[in-house]
């Protein structure tokens, strides 16, 4: 329970050697990750499916500063991290009702680190 078989993850980072502009250098990254189904250990019938997700960052990168655009599940993907019980009823006979926790859909962002 709680263990895919198959997990990969593969990651591409990118960072040009030469100043571009305002004595900026360019940069970039692809992550990118798949987990096969699981059991979720919340009863024999309660699997997780697979799912994949992948993340870009792009900016420019000097010795004190970075600037970064980036977008975090790039195609949306709909997903559950996790599964749980939860008793709706506080008396017997405990009726109980099966929860998933989604994953963390599309998010876009800009990010700047000042090094001072």
């Amino acid at each position: 329970p709680r263990a895919p078989r198959t997990t990969i993850a593969f990651v591409g980072d990118y960072e040009h050697q030469r100043e571009w502009i305002f004595g900026l250098k360019p940069f970039g990254r692809v992550e990118t990750s798949y987990r096969s189904s699981l059991n979720s250990g919340v009863g024999a019938d309660t699997i997780l499916g697979d799912f994949s997700v992948t993340n870009l960052r792009a900016g420019l990168r000097g010795a004190d500063i970075e600037i970064t655009v980036f977008v975090e599940n790039l195609f949306d993907n709909n997903y559950a991290t996790e599964a749980f019980l939860s008793s709706v009823s506080p008396a017997p006979p405990f009726d109980t009702q099966r929860f998933a926790v989604p994953g963390q859909s599309r998010r876009f962002g800009v990010q700047a680190i000042i090094r001072f």
